[in-house]
């Protein structure tokens, strides 16, 4: 589901500012991007976190913006949930899952727990697994773990798997995290900065090994959507 590009701010500039920050910083970069936090120099820590407080004041006023775009729309459309139940349930798989994916994506801005919160439960299911499912397929399990919207969402995470039918997976994150003492509710420890090492610390490749054994979560997901499609077309 494309968005409108946000007005009244000047992306294209914002974008330009951003770039040249990095183009000055590119000596910084370069030396610490091989660094886990713990081996920057008090210097490296410090620019870097000068670096990073400089694009948080460039992109905030834009991010606002965003979110003040989405709050509008939800109030205008309540949710981006819109097709019928009796268009959903034609659909084959593979394009019902893309469907469901972009307008539970669409559903959620920049307050995650509250827009899923609003959502239907079964909704809610959908969206949370799918949230990890994203981040899962583009990294891994560390990739997961150092998403943003996952870390909000662990702590019910093995729940919606229970809801969805994956119940193996469960007991696999589940004894994941307890084998490694992690705290499905405090994951700021993960961080793609301390990636070499966390992987010194956790083995996260047998992780993703074992479960991407497991069955697709995309055809779980798809499975338990159709026994819920009039909620998803609200």
């Amino acid at each position: 589901m494309k968005k409108k590009k946000p007005t009244g701010e000047p992306n294209d500039s914002i974008f330009q500012a951003v770039l040249k920050l990095v183009k000055q910083n590119a000596e910084l970069i370069d030396k610490t991007a091989d660094k886990s936090e713990e081996d920057l120099s008090p210097e490296e820590a410090a620019g870097f976190q000068s670096m990073m407080s400089s694009v948080e004041g460039l992109v905030s006023p834009l991010v606002k913006q965003i979110e003040r775009n989405v709050q509008e729309a939800q109030a205008k459309g309540g949710t981006v949930l819109h097709a019928t139940a009796e268009e959903l349930a034609v659909m084959p798989d593979e394009e019902l899952y893309e469907e469901l994916q972009d307008r539970t994506m669409g559903a959620l801005g920049m307050d995650t727990l509250g827009d899923l919160a609003r959502l239907p439960e079964p909704v809610q299911a959908f969206a949370r697994v799918n949230l990890f499912l994203i981040a899962f397929d583009d990294g891994g399990i560390f990739g997961a773990l150092t998403n943003d919207d996952v870390k909000l969402i662990a702590p019910e995470l093995p729940a919606a798997l229970t809801e969805i039918g994956a119940a193996p997976h469960r007991e696999m994150l589940e004894a994941f995290f307890a084998e490694n003492q992690i705290d499905p509710a405090e994951l700021s420890a993960f961080t793609w900065k301390r990636r070499k090492a966390l992987e010194k610390q956790y083995d996260f490749d047998a992780f993703d090994d074992r479960f991407s054994e497991l069955p697709e979560l995309r055809e779980l997901l798809t499975v338990y959507a159709r026994l819920h499609l009039e909620l998803f077309a609200e």
